[in-house]
């Protein structure tokens, strides 16, 4: 009985990390989409300032979602 019971937590608990795994790749895409759009909006020369901001931003959820997406294989 308490090995049921503690299979039982363990997989629980990987079901939360992939659903947390899942929301954070969701985000991710969601956020770097928004920016692109936004990086095709800006003038190249005018907002320059604008432009190296969204690109770190970019960069920023490109990592987030490489970093999610191998937690979830590792899961």
């Amino acid at each position: 009985m308490k090995n049921f019971i503690s299979n039982a937590k363990m997989m629980f608990s990987k079901a939360i990390q992939s659903a947390q795994c899942r929301l954070e790749i969701a985000r991710s895409v969601v956020v770097y989409t928004v920016m692109v759009v936004r990086l095709k909006k800006l003038h190249p020369v005018r907002d320059a300032l604008k432009r190296e901001s969204v690109c770190y931003s970019l960069r920023a959820n490109q990592l987030a979602l490489q970093l999610a997406t191998d937690k979830l294989n590792t899961i």
